[in-house]
């Protein structure tokens, strides 16, 4: 599931405007802030009990 579907199933389905991640697209988990815009360039790896997700970079 992308990161967009993702913010969708949530319990405040829509609200952040932004998400804090771990992204291990290089390999390496990072902590980053992906913007509404481009959470369907993202998929999450692990729901992080919907706090954190771990997400990559989807190709």
């Amino acid at each position: 599931m992308n990161l967009k579907e993702f913010n969708e199933n949530k319990i405040n389905p829509g609200k952040p405007h932004s998400w804090v991640v771990f992204d291990t697209t290089s390999g390496k988990s990072k902590e980053i802030v992906i913007s509404k815009k481009d959470f369907d360039k993202y998929e999450v790896i692990d729901d992080g009990d919907g706090d954190y997700p771990t997400v990559r970079k989807l190709k």
